[in-house]
């Protein structure tokens, strides 16, 4: 019995002392905290990176060719504008089916001028259609587009004519 009591002695002072340790330990890092002291950021990486970054603005990212006749490829083209502060380039053109043939330049498109990029639809399966386009620019941007339409043998309304090819 005297040597439970024992243990229960050397256990309850080895339980404090770590309680006491804990407790100086937290009000050390307590009483380091400075509240009065003003945090300063540094903006210039910030402005760096984002005020001299090039803007795409397309005229459509997504282009309608209604009815399309079957068998009978068509063509749109998207038209950007770099209205940024620095040249811009296509690096990369990836598009959601093989029956979308994107076309592009890749010579860089100086600040205030257009670039263009020409997507041609194979219509070989009839049916309505909606196939993406993603546009990836140097600076960064990326932009997704568009063609869509349905596809048909005839034309089912004669006052809505077909679309023919490089329309």
């Amino acid at each position: 019995m005297k040597l439970l009591f024992a243990l229960f002695v050397v256990f309850s002072i080895n339980q404090s002392n770590l309680w006491a340790q804990v407790d100086t330990s937290t009000k050390n890092i307590n009483s380091k905290k400075d509240t009065n002291t003003p945090i300063k950021l540094d903006t210039l990486p910030f402005e760096k990176v984002y005020l001299g970054k090039s803007k795409i603005t397309f005229n459509e990212t997504i282009h309608d060719f209604g009815k399309v006749k079957l068998n009978h490829p068509v063509t749109c083209i998207f038209i950007f504008t770099n209205t940024g502060n620095e040249d811009i380039a296509i690096t990369e053109v990836q598009r959601s089916c093989g029956c979308t043939i994107p076309d592009w330049n890749q010579d860089p498109v100086i600040k205030g001028n257009t670039g263009k990029i020409s997507v041609v639809y194979n219509s070989a399966n009839m049916g309505e259609f909606s196939k993406s386009i993603s546009v990836k620019f140097s600076n960064g941007d990326m932009e997704f587009l568009t063609i869509k339409g349905t596809v048909e043998s005839i034309a089912s309304d004669p006052a809505t004519p077909l679309h023919t090819p490089n329309h």
